[in-house]
């Protein structure tokens, strides 16, 4: 399987190989991203979650990445399970780091469900500052195969970073999806 931008990965933790992470190009900033999934049918992931980034910072690309992970989420065949979790910090209200999932458990790829997501999206705000911890962990908790993150940067342009910043968000992901010892391979890529 060969997964194109979107996902997390540490210098010291570039997956190759069937099952594994590679990624061709970086992402810098970039408003919209596509979401590229090669697979032979026999290696297809059964399922995923996209973790998508609802802060103030991201308001002008929203379209594009909302457009983009509707495009995603079509290409997904029947058989295929996905989930939605929208991240952001609403501290400003006094609500915190909050994630927001379109169900509560992952559901199958079909035209009903793809509707009804693209309704709930046309619902949801964006605001507050980028928090993604609280989305990842939201999605690990789904446990899916493969979770993308949709997200402009860690860095932001005005110099602010996510919530925790690069290396704490890494450890935690390090804790929270942790590689087995015997493979080096993760449960989630």
């Amino acid at each position: 399987m060969s997964i194109h931008s979107g996902c997390y990965r540490k210098r010291s933790d570039i997956l190759h190989g069937r099952g594994g992470l590679s990624r061709s190009n970086e992402l810098h900033g970039s408003a919209a991203c596509r979401l590229h999934v090669s697979v032979d049918t026999s290696d297809r992931a059964r399922s995923i979650v996209y973790v998508v980034d609802a802060s103030g910072p991201m308001v002008s690309s929203m379209p594009d990445v909302l457009s983009e992970l509707e495009r995603s989420i079509a290409g997904l065949a029947p058989t295929q399970r996905f989930g939605v979790v929208l991240f952001r910090d609403q501290g400003d209200t006094g609500g915190g780091p909050a994630a927001v999932s379109f169900r509560p458990r992952l559901i199958d790829a079909n035209r009903t469900n793809r509707e009804a997501l693209r309704v709930w999206l046309d619902d949801q705000r964006i605001a507050g500052r980028s928090s993604p911890m609280a989305g990842l962990r939201a999605a690990l908790e789904l446990r899916p195969q493969v979770i993308f993150l949709l997200s402009r940067s860690i860095d932001r342009t005005g110099g602010g970073a996510w919530d925790l910043g690069l290396e704490a968000t890494l450890a935690e992901l390090d804790r929270l999806n942790p590689a087995d010892p015997a493979t080096g391979r993760r449960p989630v890529i």
